[in-house]
């Protein structure tokens, strides 16, 4: 059960860091409200970790599902002030989970796992949650979450 509670917070997490990646798309401020992923600031990212030789050669496009590469296509400022600055480390080791681990019968898919992402996933929605509070928000599910 470990692979799927590592699996499951990898893309809690992916969804974390692209909820910083969106903008509204239709009906905003609604219950029905859509948002689209700056896939430009992504593919960015991307380039950029590539050239710095931190992606591996034999991949020749952004993957969406990449933790280190959505981390980068975040400003810098926004990182810091949100809290996300202090997993950068984690968010490199396990950067390539959710494509990596979800099927284990898969050529090169993880072999082992631990709890470390869901402790990851945990804080990082407390400090984006109080990032969101000192910005104002007033969501419901914002102001309705305890302080730390």
């Amino acid at each position: 059960m470990l692979r799927v509670s590592q699996v499951n917070a990898a893309l809690g997490i992916e969804i974390l860091l692209k909820s910083f990646l969106a903008l509204p798309d239709s009906n905003h401020e609604k219950v029905n409200d859509t948002y689209k992923v700056q896939g430009k600031r992504i593919r960015d990212a991307w380039t950029a970790l590539k050239e710095a030789g931190n992606v591996p050669d034999d991949q020749e496009r952004a993957d969406y599902h990449d933790l280190l590469t959505l981390y980068h296509a975040i400003p810098a400022e926004v990182r810091k002030a949100a809290g996300l600055a202090v997993h950068e480390e984690w968010l490199e080791r396990y950067r390539y989970t959710f494509t990596k681990s979800r099927y284990s019968y898969e050529t090169g898919a993880r072999r082992g796992h631990d709890s470390t992402l869901t402790d990851i996933g945990g804080e990082l929605v407390d400090s984006v949650v109080q990032y969101a509070k000192r910005a104002g928000s007033t969501d419901p599910w914002i102001t309705a979450y305890p302080d730390a």
